[in-house]
């Protein structure tokens, strides 16, 4: 059954990725998914590392530039014998455009950062889901082993004892019964 692939796009930087086509596991190739996924999550995990920088950066830099507007209303106040209350302080930093606009700024650096932190989960998903994938192939593939081992009889030949027709097994369960069988029939013939 396949799934359908939601398209995820999101801007890094200043290009425009679809993250549905780096999240997606090519389940023929699992090798290479498997090796190629520390490289994406090296990837988003160093970019997460960076807005996370940036964004403390630019936070504190508002409240530096909130700190100095409010001094400056203050020291303004002294120099004209005016008595001020924070909650005019307050007021005033919220009408001044340019705390405004860092503050949008600053917004702006929080949301690239948690949608980075979203994208490493989702990577950190995929790995699990990586992992999963490949312990259940291996399962199938000692299963097929050992029932080749045993020798899988060609379709066009009759079902001779000791052989299994693998074409004939549809589940693992199917498969781990008609080796029990085999070789319960082979002991009761030695």
């Amino acid at each position: 059954m396949q799934s359908e692939t939601l398209p995820i796009k999101v801007l890094i930087g200043s290009q425009q990725r679809d993250l549905a086509l780096e999240l997606s596991i090519d389940q023929a190739n699992l090798a290479g998914e498997l090796s190629g996924q520390a490289s994406w999550y090296a990837y988003y995990a160093n970019l997460m590392v960076d807005a996370g920088g940036e964004y403390d950066q630019v936070k504190s830099e508002l409240e530096n530039l909130e700190a100095n507007v409010a001094n400056t209303i203050r020291a303004n106040a002294i120099k004209s014998s005016e008595k001020i209350t924070e909650k005019r302080i307050e007021l005033e930093l919220m009408g001044n455009t340019t705390i405004q606009a860092k503050k949008r700024f600053v917004l702006e650096k929080k949301t690239q950062y948690e949608k980075l932190k979203i994208i490493v989960r989702a990577f950190e998903q995929r790995l699990q889901a990586l992992i999963s994938m490949s312990a259940l192939e291996r399962v199938q593939m000692k299963a097929f082993d050992s029932a080749s081992s045993v020798g899988p009889v060609p379709s066009h030949q009759p079902q001779h004892e000791g052989f299994i027709n693998v074409k004939n097994i549809t589940t693992k369960q199917a498969m781990i019964e008609e080796i029990q069988q085999i070789r319960n029939r082979q002991k009761i013939n030695e």
